[in-house]
């Protein structure tokens, strides 16, 4: 887990890719949001349960790319389970990042119900409006 913690606001990063991941670390760290990034679906979810060594996390918004290379779930049953375990509900709003122009990708997404959609490239205005609209969803479910 790749960590920075300091301000109000945290994100939740899902990412295989260790340029983009730094590259929404770093966009993040400009707009005073903190982040923890993880390579894998598998760390994310040990670290939001409490299962690995630290304490659980809690995250404001979820940053998810759909395909996680080395990881055994991709970021949709990585999203599927965090419903299951919070008995239908996600902790945060979830913003779904997707290199794919498949279709049934979006539809997927639309069926778990997730707040934000992004397709890889990505305006870093598209990324902050995004962000900056689920933390409103966030400021209304607390």
């Amino acid at each position: 887990m790749e960590e920075t913690r300091t301000r109000e606001k945290v994100a939740l990063i899902v990412e295989d890719d260790p340029a983009i991941r730094q590259m929404l670390k770093d966009i993040l760290d400009v707009d005073g949001i903190d982040s923890l990034a993880y390579a894998t679906a598998e760390q994310a979810l040990a670290d939001l349960d409490g299962s690995s060594q630290h304490s659980p996390v809690a995250a404001d918004v979820l940053l998810v790319d759909v395909m996680l290379k080395g990881s055994k779930m991709d970021g949709i049953e990585f999203i599927s389970t965090l419903k299951e375990r919070g008995n239908g509900q996600l902790p945060a709003p979830v913003i779904v990042i997707t290199a794919s122009g498949s279709s049934l990708i979006e539809q997927k997404t639309r069926a778990i119900q997730v707040d934000g959609f992004l397709r890889k490239p990505f305006s870093l205005a598209d990324l902050r409006d995004t962000i900056r609209r689920c933390l409103t969803i966030t400021g209304n479910r607390k």
